[in-house]
Order: C-alpha cells, then sequence, then structure tokens
C-alpha cells in the first residue's frame, strides 16, 4: 500500500466512528478568524470548492451563515467523511450543497477557472507533500483569476517536543504509528508555494486544540 493509500486508509477509519450532527444557525459565533475569514469567503465568492472536506462542517456552516446563497461543493476521498457529510448537511438543513467522493482525479475533471472559491482546512499539510504540491497546481487552475482562496493547516511541530516514541520525524514529516500526520512545513515554506500563483490578504490562526494549546495556521489568498 502505498503512502497516500495509508493516509486515505486512517482518515476513513478514523470518521467512521463519527456520528452525523447537526449545525445551528442560532449556535453560530463569529467570533474567530476562521469563521469570519469563511464568511468573508461566502460573501464574495459564489461557486465554492472545499479540497479535502472531511465531515463538511466548514461548508454547512458556510450554507447556514449565508442563507444558501452560495453553490458549495465538497470533495474528499474518504467514502466514510462523505457519508457523514451529507447526513449531517441533511440534519442541518443546509442549501445548495452537495458532496462528492474523490480525490485528484475528480479535481483534474473540473474545468479551468470555473470557481471563484477554495475551501481547504487541515487537508493540505496531512498528505505527501508531493501530492499536495498537485493539487495545489489544480486548485489554482480551478480558480479564476480575483477568487478566493481560504487555506487553513497545522501548527508547525518542533521536532525536539516529539519525545513520545509512537511518533517518528522523517524527511517526509511527521508520522504516528506509521502514519504520515503532518508534512511539517514552516509557515515561510507554504507562503513560497502559495506565492506564484496567489497574494496573501491576510494571516490568522485558529486554537483548534483549545486555548493552550499551539495554533493552527490560516491563510486568506487571492487569485493572481
Amino acid at each position: 500500500m502505498s503512502q497516500e493509500q495509508d493516509v486515505i486508509a486512517f482518515w476513513d477509519s478514523t470518521f467512521s466512528s463519527q456520528e452525523p450532527f447537526e449545525v445551528k444557525k442560532s449556535e453560530i459565533m463569529v467570533d474567530d478568524d476562521l469563521t469570519k475569514d469563511l464568511l468573508f469567503v461566502g460573501q464574495n465568492a459564489h461557486r465554492i470548492i472545499d479540497v479535502g472536506c472531511g465531515l463538511g462542517d466548514l461548508l454547512i456552516t458556510l450554507s447556514l451563515l449565508n442563507d444558501g446563497k452560495n453553490d458549495l461543493l465538497g470533495l474528499d476521498a474518504s467514502s466514510s467523511a462523505i457519508k457523514i457529510a451529507e447526513a449531517s448537511a441533511l440534519k442541518s438543513k443546509a442549501g445548495r450543497l452537495r458532496f462528492s467522493l474523490g480525490g485528484l482525479d475528480a479535481l483534474q475533471k473540473i474545468d479551468s477557472g470555473s470557481v471563484d472559491g477554495i475551501i481547504s482546512s487541515n487537508f493540505l499539510d496531512v498528505i505527501p507533500l508531493t501530492l499536495a504540491h498537485r493539487f495545489l497546481k489544480e486548485m489554482s487552475r480551478l480558480i479564476e483569476k480575483g477568487g478566493l482562496f481560504l487555506l487553513k493547516i497545522n501548527f508547525f511541530i518542533d521536532p525536539s517536543t516529539l519525545g513520545n516514541p509512537r511518533y517518528r520525524l522523517a524527511e517526509e514529516g511527521v508520522f504516528l504509528d506509521g502514519v504520515l500526520r503532518s508534512n511539517n512545513q514552516t509557515t515561510e515554506a507554504w507562503l513560497g508555494f502559495l506565492g506564484n500563483d496567489f497574494t496573501l490578504l491576510k494571516q490568522g490562526e485558529f486554537a483548534r486544540l483549545g486555548p493552550t494549546a499551539p495554533r493552527d495556521r490560516l491563510f486568506l489568498l487571492k487569485k493572481k
């Protein structure tokens, strides 16, 4: 099994233990960088794809916040994730939202310049870097000039903190129990990857693991 297949199998197994959920618009708080930037994308783009959408919570949130005004597509290679995302969208009564099973091959079938917004959260940084570059190339191709790209990636892991023997640091990134969990690129490296095709509008952070834990990195970008 390839490294890419290992990663897909890991996330498919992880998502399979989750249950469908309901998001209520009245309970959504627009008080952090991620939700604010998500709403900004929704208010300034119409056709939006979430690449590596996972359980679909970002698109469901956006659909509710923006009253179903966007055409939203969530794409993920995990069948477990897509199944739960579809059920959760129904429970949440999220409109103009669909989910589709697929990875890089699915992106390659979509017409160039056919979207004006792309979201990707904690996806490009948990796959092999060579594959992440291929995804970035396709995402850049899909988004029209002036379109918006909201990217969230994990925090950079300091190698000196990896004392647990279950973790292994290699050239490809950080592995947990033999499965790649982060390609572990610095912020400067990510900005370098993005700089040829996108202009950085805003850089923020998100406390995914709690207020005292390291924060995920957040980039709001515009297609050149």
